[in-house]
């Protein structure tokens, strides 16, 4: 999936326009603005919306949702526990690794 970032359309890869530069190159364009300005879009595995960041697994929403729920459950752990928010987090990332085997 495409999405143009002048008119934020989105668009399947089949659906991009190819026109010739001036200079002679062929370019993708947008297929309802004829815009070049486009980047690939990632569907996000939690929520189904869509994205841009090739670099992140996830959309910006779910990540702030997961780092709101994991800040609450370290407080509330630290609290019980009375331990250290560096303490809190060995101990989340050595049960996350261990739920993974």
């Amino acid at each position: 999936m495409i999405r143009c970032n002048d008119c934020g359309e989105i668009f399947e890869n089949e659906e991009i326009l190819e026109l010739e530069e001036p200079t002679g190159e062929i370019l993708g364009h947008c297929p309802c603005c004829e815009s070049d300005d486009l980047d690939d879009v990632y569907m996000c595995p939690t929520c189904g919306e869509n994205y841009v960041d090739a670099k992140e697994d996830s959309c910006d929403h779910c990540k702030e949702e997961m780092q709101e729920l994991l800040s609450e459950v370290l407080e509330d752990f630290m609290g019980a526990r009375d331990c250290t928010w560096e303490k809190a987090m060995e101990l989340l990332i050595s049960t996350v690794e261990e739920m993974e085997e």
